[in-house]
């Protein structure tokens, strides 16, 4: 979510609807400033049980745990915002400055070698003409409600 009143203002910034009501994650103090009250995009892991979400704003990523709302884990990347999860339990996360990251609980944050170009500041899918990608990350895509790929392509070329 993205709040644009008071810097002070302690706003929950994550929230789940789990059918009935939108459950809020609430974060520290601390962490909410740091995500300058902007959040960017968001991702569960392959299991579902933890939520990715990028604050590109603060160059900040946390990682939530879906049963109980906690802020499991938090890392910097600078204008980190693109979020998809990888073929493991962890995820990929594109930066605004063109650079690619693989985040792990046991590995942390790794940067991955970029196949050509860079990455923009969305992550919905490599294009399939693109040189080979790491054989263990599937092809994440950008989907319309109704479940049709809307997105498949957000790697600039050059």
């Amino acid at each position: 979510m993205q709040y644009e009143g008071g810097r002070s203002d302690d706003v929950p910034l994550v929230a789940l609807f789990d059918g009935t009501e939108l459950r809020p994650f609430m974060a520290s103090a601390r962490v909410s400033r740091e995500l300058r009250h902007y959040t960017g995009s968001m991702a569960f892991d392959r299991a579902g049980r933890q939520l990715a979400v990028s604050g590109p704003r603060g160059g900040l990523v946390t990682i939530w745990n879906r049963e109980d709302g906690s802020l499991a884990a938090r890392f910097g990347v600078p204008d980190g915002s693109g979020i998809a999860p990888d073929a493991g339990s962890g995820f990929i996360v594109s930066s605004g400055t063109g650079r690619l990251f693989r985040w792990h609980q046991q590995t942390g944050l790794v940067e991955m070698e970029s196949a050509s170009g860079g990455w923009d500041n969305h992550l919905a899918g490599w294009p399939l003409a693109s040189p080979p990608r790491p054989a263990d990350v599937e092809m994440p895509r950008r989907l319309h409600p109704l479940g049709r790929v809307v997105e498949e392509n957000a790697c600039r070329q050059g």
